[in-house]
């Protein structure tokens, strides 16, 4: 493997070290869960007027299957007391999601689902747990960028399939390689967000040359599926982008976290009190009109039917199963929306006030957890992961994407654990051999790191022995070699 590749994909270019075999298979799995390779096979490689769950079903339960051999592999090397405490609310979520298989409305629907939903959990713990931030943030540049590639591709070369309505509208929003314009914007988004880690993990004239036709290529994209909540998740990461690195200076300064924090919070709060006393007036900068292309219809209608069934909800997935409880709505508002377009609502109708009070509880892991690694570490990993988690909240304020095992319930799941796993790029511990063991390589002892603090042996797997008898300690943003004496 020649030195600009190594580099490129991130080995030996500093920080943890990459795994190109987890690397691929983190970025297939994630390929999988956007739905993009499914949708396009399904509507426009073997089309032939019939239904192919299949085409989802298979590759959706692979990546299931290899999540739950993945966790429980990890699982099985740490004592149940010291699993991270995510985990249990997580549980409880999907283990509801399979309960409700009882008294759902589409018991086979809501079985397979559930059942497919708890690996892709699973499969979102293994990426949040097992895998270092370095890994995490090239699998999702990787996936992103690849879905952008092919969209432009599709929409260049086979306008037929990249545009929504080419026959009806030649001028219609574009999809590229997905089923609907509001599945390629949020995907330029990730695109710009994984090339921004990319770059800045270890900047370089390579990584730069690489990253800006897919750059481009997710700008042009994003403004042709005029995708507005997109634009919205955009604007949330920039923001955060330029308010982490204020955090870091504040603490600098010896600003107290809780000051902090509750500016924070208090900064959220009274923008969440202006977007709803102005919400007309932001629902028509958004999308030109005051429903929010008809969400606002929507959610009035999904509202009415959680009010049916509040506490238990109509099972995982199983409301949009029903024609005659989604006909009437559909003739109302002359669309088959198909969803809640919003992931609370959308938990809400399927599992009840129950089921949102553990969805929440995730969500508030991932939140405070990532909050908690940018206070505690200055490295471009976190200030990645915090504008990631931006980006994915304001999708699911405009999006179901917790219904449909999607890359943005994986990424969230994988948020709450990011802090607990081998992701967080430190070391404590320095392994060096002893004058007496310079001919024994193999028989380290462990030395007190002057950076990191105390010595921690846990660490070792960090340290990688080269064959010409130096040895590699990882420090996190570079990587120092010395050589044995």
């Amino acid at each position: 493997m020649s030195m600009v590749t190594r580099r490129l994909i991130g080995i030996g270019a500093g920080g943890p070290q990459v795994r190109p075999v987890q690397l691929v298979l983190a970025s297939l799995g994630l390929l999988v869960c956007t739905n993009a390779p499914s949708t396009y096979t399904a509507l426009h490689v073997i089309d032939n007027g019939t239904s192919h769950t299949w085409i989802s079903l298979y590759p959706f339960g692979a990546v299931a299957v290899c999540g739950a051999v993945g966790l429980g592999r990890k699982l099985a090397t740490v004592p149940w007391r010291k699993w991270p405490f995510p985990l249990f609310p997580l549980a409880a979520f999907v283990t509801w999601g399979l309960m409700s298989g009882v008294w759902s409305v589409s018991p086979t629907t809501t079985a397979i689902n559930a059942m497919l939903a708890v690996g892709i959990a699973a499969f979102g713990c293994w990426i949040g747990w097992c895998l270092t931030m370095r890994e995490q943030l090239y699998t999702v540049a990787m996936t992103a960028a690849t879905c952008v590639v092919a969209s432009a591709i599709v929409v260049e070369w086979l306008s037929q399939y990249g545009k929504m309505y080419p026959a009806q509208y030649p001028d219609s929003n574009w999809q590229g390689v997905f089923g609907n314009r509001n599945s390629l914007a949020p995907m330029c988004v990730l695109a710009m967000v994984g090339l921004a880690g990319y770059v800045a993990t270890h900047p370089s004239v390579a990584r730069v040359v690489v990253s800006i036709p897919v750059l481009m290529s997710s700008v042009v994209l994003l403004r042709g599926s005029s995708g507005a909540t997109s634009l919205a998740a955009l604007a949330a990461t920039g923001t955060v982008a330029v308010a982490v690195p204020l955090a870091w200076l504040l603490k600098r300064w010896r600003v107290p976290g809780l000051v902090v924090a509750t500016g924070a919070v208090g900064a959220c709060v009274a923008l969440w009190i202006w977007v709803m006393t102005h919400f007309d007036q932001v629902a028509r900068w958004l999308s030109r009109e005051r429903t929010l292309s008809g969400r606002r219809l929507i959610w009035q209608d999904v509202r009415r039917f959680i009010r049916e069934r509040p506490w238990k909800g109509y099972g995982l997935w199983a409301y949009w199963d029903r024609p005659e409880l989604t006909s009437a709505t559909y003739a109302r508002l002359g669309a088959q929306y198909a969803s809640a377009h919003n992931s609370a609502l959308e938990v809400l109708l399927g599992l009840g006030v129950v089921g949102l009070i553990f969805y929440l509880a995730v969500v508030l892991c991932a939140i405070v957890g990532v909050a908690a690694m940018v206070w505690s570490r200055r490295t471009v990993e976190v200030w990645w992961w915090a504008m990631l988690l931006a980006f994915l909240f304001v999708e699911n304020l405009m999006e179901s994407f917790v219904l449909w095992h999607s890359y943005n319930w994986v990424l969230f799941i994988a948020a709450t654990l990011v802090p607990f796993g081998a992701s967080i790029p430190s070391i404590s511990t320095v392994v060096a051999p002893s004058d007496d063991e310079a001919e024994d390589v193999g028989s380290p002892r462990t030395v007190p790191n002057p950076i990191a603090g105390a010595a921690d042996p846990s660490r070792a797997d960090l340290i990688a022995h080269s064959e010409d008898g130096a040895f590699e300690v990882d420090l996190g943003d570079d990587v120092h070699w010395e050589r044995v004496r």
